[in-house]
């Protein structure tokens, strides 16, 4: 009962958004359910319904996410043979995290089919695996050997998994509310009208950027892990102050901890790995991060950010292996990583080719008297990374020492100022998480 009770908060919660949209989460589970339970039982063709079931589930990202990308690469081709765009190309609307729902619904079935895990009969459980609410719309990506042994568990209320768990949402929302929404109306004017403002403004407004995706999208990893905890279920973490990452390598394994590691195990490794060399290494790892960006969304700059990502990849690998790395300094290390995630999140923000080419010409032109507004300067840059500087030194230090538990009374206390807090600063238009989008 209480299955059934978590799964139709779930669909009413998704539902909430847009009602029609329930079919296609309920079909993908229903796929995924259907043919974990044929790999088990017909093993001889377990290959054969692995594909199909992949095939199918991609499918309905594909038609979602990337139809109108395709049409429109192929656009040239298909104009040549007489087809015209206007009958081609439609006004798909993209579910709420569709990207996030397909990606557990193939990681269950792939775990099947491998054997890490065995096959849930219950139709209920995988459902409500793939749709638990609070990580449905944006992760934290969980696997299901993290998740099913939960459902096994009987639990009562816990007063101290609801104190945890409210501390996490509060955390949450102070990330969302607090700081990435209250960055917003400086950066968004800058990134819509590009060339009507200065060069100091444009980067202002990436460094805005650089900050804001952080706070907005480990806010909502931290809510939903947050909302969890408190019903008695545990996710896994997704971030670990990423822009402390001394190396690309290390960010990565700080920054959407779930989705480098689903990349890692059932693309990068399936596709060989470390290989035989080098040579195949680079080649398998530059495929899954373009494929990683792609992931993100159909347009060149998430493609762009990808290869980046990919190439970073690869010369921290060649440095390491040619133990290049020894003689180079940690803090120039640290700042070249550092500096190239933030040039790369230019890509992110300006997904087209050429509002990014329009950025980079501004930003490096030469001439002192290019025009444009000055909107932005030295000190709102300084003012942008205070946040995200004291959240990563005081999180390091929480880390590494045993901080005192605050009395209760106080506890209740601080959560009610940083309620009244976050309502003070609530903007008047909230803009949706940014990871909604994917």
């Amino acid at each position: 009962m209480r299955h059934i009770w978590l799964l139709s908060a779930s669909y009413l919660f998704y539902g909430w958004w847009d009602w029609y949209f329930l079919g296609l989460i309920i079909a993908v589970s229903l796929l995924a359910y259907g043919a974990a339970l044929l790999l088990v039982a017909v093993p001889a063709h377990k290959k054969a319904i692995l594909w199909v079931a992949i095939t199918g589930m991609l499918a309905v990202l594909g038609v979602f996410k990337y139809f109108n990308f395709f049409i429109a690469g192929l656009m040239p081709l298909l104009v040549a043979f007489g087809v015209h765009h206007d009958i081609l190309l439609q006004n798909v609307i993209l579910p709420v995290g569709i990207s996030f729902y397909v990606f557990q619904s193939i990681s269950y079935v792939v775990d099947v089919s491998s054997g890490r895990i065995a096959a849930d009969r219950s139709v209920i459980r995988v459902m409500l695996y793939i749709a638990f609410f609070p990580q449905l719309v944006a992760g934290p990506i969980v696997r299901a050997a993290q998740f099913f042994p939960q459902l096994g568990c009987f639990r009562h209320f816990s007063k101290r998994s609801f104190y945890w768990g409210m501390r996490l949402v509060l955390l949450g929302l102070v990330y969302k509310i607090l700081i990435a929404d209250n960055l917003t109306p400086f950066i968004d004017p800058v990134f819509d009208n590009i060339a009507n403002y200065d060069r100091m403004s444009l980067i202002g407004a990436l460094v805005g950027f650089h900050v804001k995706i952080y706070f907005d999208f480990a806010g909502y990893s931290t809510i939903a892990i947050g909302v969890a905890y408190m019903l008695g279920f545990h996710l896994p973490r997704n971030f670990k102050f990423p822009y402390s990452a001394p190396n690309p390598t290390e960010f990565w394994h700080r920054w959407h901890i779930s989705l480098s590691q689903w990349f890692r195990d059932y693309l990068f490794i399936p596709l060989g790995g470390r290989g035989s060399g080098f040579t195949v290494y680079s080649r398998n790892l530059m495929l899954t991060m373009v494929l990683a960006g792609l992931w993100h969304g159909a347009a060149v700059g998430f493609v762009l950010w990808g290869c980046g990502h990919g190439l970073l990849l690869i010369a921290h690998k060649f440095v390491m292996a040619h133990k290049i790395s020894r003689a180079v300094p940690r803090i120039v290390s640290f700042a070249f990583t550092q500096l190239c995630v933030l040039v790369l999140w230019s890509g992110f923000r300006l997904s087209d080719l050429d509002s990014l080419m329009v950025f980079w010409t501004r930003v490096g032109r030469a001439d002192p008297l290019d025009g444009g507004e000055a909107f932005l300067g030295v000190g709102s840059i300084c003012l942008f990374l205070v946040p995200l500087i004291a959240d990563h030194v005081l999180g390091t230090v929480r880390a590494s020492q045993r901080i005192p538990t605050v009395p209760t009374p106080l506890f209740w206390l601080l959560c009610g100022i940083v309620v009244a807090l976050i309502f003070l600063a609530y903007p008047v238009q909230s803009p949706h998480f940014i990871y909604f989008q994917f």
